[in-house]
């Protein structure tokens, strides 16, 4: 039986992130397990990705490509923003073979599912991690015990497997991964979910409560991918540190084993001390993404999160001292775009910024299934994925949406087509400052910043410009607006 596991296209031409999916790949172990040819299809390999700038063209050369495969099952995963391109290959592969399974999975398509069926065909969507229901709809295909009508299974937690993906590593093209991302990224997980319900976030609808490998199993897929050549590990956990024990323990195992190569992951500021962030950078993290998103008090209540204070500036300042490179993220709600709000936001930016850390603004994004709704009517708009996001033309481009709007929060908004596009340009031009070479060892002063991003919310002709161009323009004009 052959099973195909799809990844849409992502990125067009930032390969920096590019990696093996593992969730993919921990599927493909499930079917070796029950017997099957499984195999993995990465659409967002620069070649595919390149390709979907070429919309019609890709669709045709993808579904060949699936096609050609013969698939008995065919699983498609997507986190968000390039769902659709998911949903049309399902659909455009049923109508070439009627008898192959779809499978739909992934965060985004768990928290849409009862909305799926009038999108395209499917035999099941999986809710939660997937693995176990997998299995059970694998065994189902082997007796050729189709369901009658499509299915939702699964749901929030579940076990999760013990071993890393030793054996469908073997069948994905590495060298391929290899030349299009030289730091040679590879993805592992110590354990899964957050200890935190921040209310925007998809993870406690998705994984449930937090849950933990075994110290000795990580430490096996550290190893093995050492040994494979990858020269970069993400620990893809929502939140390394859930456990402080757990993570104290696995950090001084890897800083002695012969497995340390440069890593970095997800925290959280309550989460964090001195001796931790210490021992991190002793064990080879060299970078780490703290989830602050919080500032005004109004913030904090909508987002179920107060990680922003005194204490914030001291675990960058622990981290920096550790050696350790932070990323202070923080969220602006559009759909609420007061002028004190968003000036709070980018002097808290500018604060973190002189403290040490990188910073980066997002923009907040309801995603369906979180406590967190919009507030408003929403309507189609691509302009956050032009703006915001490196991403082909199929991936901007989603009608889906327009019929359907609340189901795709990347390409919706509450707001009217010239304050979103205000909305976008502003922070747009804000993070182009913050991320910018020559801001990196220079104090922000947060009146400039705030003034600066006001003025190029009116920069309509930037969008005629080559988008990766954006980052050094900003910082020019803002080198020489500056006091």
């Amino acid at each position: 039986m052959n099973v195909l596991l799809v990844n849409p296209p992502n990125h067009r031409f930032d390969t920096v992130h590019l990696a093996p999916h593992l969730g993919l790949l921990r599927l493909a172990e499930v079917g070796l397990e029950c017997g099957a040819r499984p195999s993995v299809l990465d659409l967002s390999l620069p070649n595919w990705a390149a390709l979907a700038d070429f919309e019609e063209e890709f669709y045709e050369k993808a579904v060949a490509a699936i096609c050609d495969r013969e698939p008995a099952v065919l699983g498609l995963t997507s986190m968000g923003v390039n769902s659709h391109v998911a949903i049309r290959l399902a659909t455009l592969v049923r109508d070439r073979l009627p008898s192959c399974w779809v499978v739909l999975g992934g965060p985004h398509f768990g928290a849409i599912a009862e909305v799926l069926g009038e999108l395209c065909p499917f035999d099941f969507v999986v809710r939660g991690s997937a693995e176990e229901e997998l299995r059970a709809i694998l065994q189902a295909r082997a007796r050729n015990d189709r369901p009658s009508n499509p299915a939702i299974v699964g749901g929030p937690g579940g076990p999760m497997r013990a071993l890393g993906p030793r054996e469908s590593m073997r069948s994905i093209d590495l060298p391929a991964y290899f030349a299009a991302n030289p730091v040679r990224l590879g993805l592992v997980e110590s354990g899964r979910g957050c200890v935190f319900n921040c209310s925007f976030c998809y993870s406690p609808g998705h994984f449930g409560k937090a849950v933990f490998r075994s110290l000795g199993h990580v430490m096996d897929d550290l190893k093995d991918m050492k040994e494979r050549g990858f020269g970069r590990l993400f620990f893809v956990n929502d939140n390394f540190v859930n456990n402080r024990r757990d993570a104290m323990e696995l950090l001084e195992t890897i800083e002695s084993s012969e497995s340390v190569i440069p890593w970095h992951c997800y925290a959280t500021i309550p989460t964090l001390d001195p001796k931790l962030a210490s021992q991190m950078g002793a064990s080879g993290c060299t970078d780490v993404y703290l989830g602050i998103d919080a500032v005004t008090d109004r913030q904090s209540r909508r987002y179920r999160k107060r990680f922003y204070g005194p204490r914030t500036t001291d675990a960058i300042s622990w981290l920096v001292d550790a050696g350790v490179t932070p990323t202070a993220a923080l969220i602006f709600d559009g759909s609420d775009h007061e002028e004190e709000e968003f000036d709070r936001t980018l002097t808290a930016a500018c604060e973190l910024h002189n403290a040490g850390a990188r910073v980066r603004i997002n923009l907040l994004a309801a995603y369906p299934g979180t406590d967190l709704g919009p507030n408003g009517e929403l309507r189609y708009s691509d302009l956050k994925a032009q703006v915001s996001f490196d991403v082909p033309t199929a991936v901007r481009h989603n009608p889906l949406a327009r019929r359907y709007p609340g189901a795709f929060p990347f390409h919706s908004t509450t707001e009217r087509e010239d304050d979103w596009r205000r909305i976008l340009l502003s922070v747009r031009a804000a993070n182009d400052v913050l991320h910018s070479p020559e801001s990196t060892d220079r104090t922000l002063d947060s009146r400039d910043l705030i003034e600066f991003s006001r003025l190029m919310a009116d920069n309509k002709g930037i969008l005629e410009v080559d988008k990766r161009l954006w980052t050094g323009i900003h910082a020019q004009m803002f080198a020489r607006f500056a006091r």
